[in-house]
C-alpha cells in the first residue's frame, strides 16, 4: 500500500525488470511528465499486478506497459486514467504473450490515446475479460500487432460522445 508520484521525463512509478512471481498491489501511482509510465514491466513473467490506481498526465504516458517478453502475468482490477496526447491505458509490446487481463477500468482522455494498444509483433494469446474501456480515440488498436490470437470479452467500451458498444 504505497503512494508513488513522479515528475519529469521518463518517470516510472514502478519498474519491474527481469522479475518473476512479484505481487504489485494496492498502490496509488501518479506520473507527471513525458514518457511517465505507472507500471513498466520488462522481461518479467508470472507477476500479479492488482488493485492499483494509476494516473498519467504526460505525453506518451502509459498506465501499464508490458514490454519485451513480459508474459503470463495477471493484470487484475486496476483503475487506469491517462490524459494527454498518446496517453495509452495498457500497452502490450514485443512478445508479451499469454497475459490474463481481467476486470480493469481504463479511461483515456488524450486525442490519440488508446485504451489498449499492441505495439510490435508476437503479442498473441492474451486474454481480456470484464474490461471497461472509455476513450476519446479508440478502445483497442491491434493494427501494429502481427498476430491477433487474443480473446476479448469487453464489458463496456464507451466513447464519451457516443452510445455504448454492445458485447
Amino acid at each position: 500500500n504505497s503512494s508513488i508520484i513522479t515528475f519529469g521525463i521518463g518517470g516510472f512509478g514502478i519498474n519491474i525488470f527481469a522479475s518473476s512471481n512479484s505481487n504489485i498491489a494496492n498502490n496509488i501511482i501518479t506520473t507527471n511528465g513525458t514518457t511517465g509510465h505507472g507500471i513498466y514491466s520488462l522481461i518479467s513473467n508470472s507477476n500479479k499486478i492488482a488493485n492499483n490506481i494509476i494516473t498519467t498526465t504526460g505525453n506518451n504516458g502509459f498506465g501499464i506497459y508490458l514490454d519485451a517478453s513480459s508474459s503470463q502475468n495477471n493484470i487484475l482490477s486496476n483503475i487506469i486514467n491517462t490524459s494527454h496526447s498518446l496517453g495509452h491505458g495498457l500497452v502490450l509490446a514485443t512478445t508479451s504473450k499469454y497475459n490474463n487481463i481481467t476486470n480493469n477500468t481504463i479511461t483515456t482522455n488524450g486525442p490519440n490515446g488508446f485504451g489498449i494498444l499492441f505495439a510490435g509483433g508476437s503479442t498473441d494469446g492474451n486474454i481480456f475479460t470484464g474490461m471497461k474501456v472509455t476513450t476519446n480515440r479508440g478502445g483497442v488498436n491491434p493494427t501494429q500487432n502481427t498476430e491477433s490470437n487474443h480473446k476479448f470479452t469487453i464489458k463496456e467500451m464507451l466513447k464519451p460522445t457516443s452510445k455504448k458498444i454492445k458485447d
